[in-house]
């Protein structure tokens, strides 16, 4: 019985002790998410299984309730006990940041609708200005060619002149 129980303490602490000395085989040093994972293994927070992570698996009910225990038992130790006067001034600044957040979603919403009115603004005068530019090209092929029209007349006019002795 004594062999046992030695046996279980052995191996509770083997497993213990290690699991934060442990590779993570499943994830490289170089992941962006490596150090905030290596903390919480060594925390106690979470665990390996077969020295692999498995970051990609859902986390059940029972994982996150040992979690948030060994976070809460941390922070009893580390003596986070927070003061009523403390808890109303995390109200009073939660409060603050609140009306100030909301204040600059506000001014953000503003302005993207101005943002995006300017854009529908640009679009259509760059539509009317391509129509106009079209009419103008147009209006100037109209003009030279009764311009063409009216130079050719005015030298069949003179050539006639001419040619009646009307011109001199």
């Amino acid at each position: 019985m004594k062999l046992k129980l030695f046996k279980t303490i052995a191996y509770f602490v083997i497993i213990v002790l290690c699991a934060p000395l442990c590779a993570i085989n499943d994830l490289s040093k170089s992941d962006p998410a490596y150090k905030a994972i290596k903390k919480t293994l060594d925390e106690g927070y979470l665990s390996l299984y077969n020295n692999q992570f498995n970051g990609d698996n859902p986390v059940s009910r029972k994982e996150i309730a040992i979690a948030i225990h060994a976070l809460l038992k941390k922070m009893d130790q580390r003596g986070y006990n927070l003061s009523k006067t403390e808890v109303k001034e995390l109200v009073k600044l939660s409060k603050t940041y609140k009306t100030h957040l909301q204040n600059i979603e506000t001014a953000t919403n503003t302005n993207h609708s101005q943002l995006d009115q300017y854009k529908t603004n640009t679009l259509t005068l760059q539509h009317d200005l391509t129509k106009l530019n079209d009419e103008l090209r147009q209006e100037i092929e109209t003009l030279k060619k009764e311009n063409q029209e009216q130079h050719l007349y005015m030298i069949i006019g003179i050539g006639a002149a001419m040619i009646l002795g009307i011109a001199q």
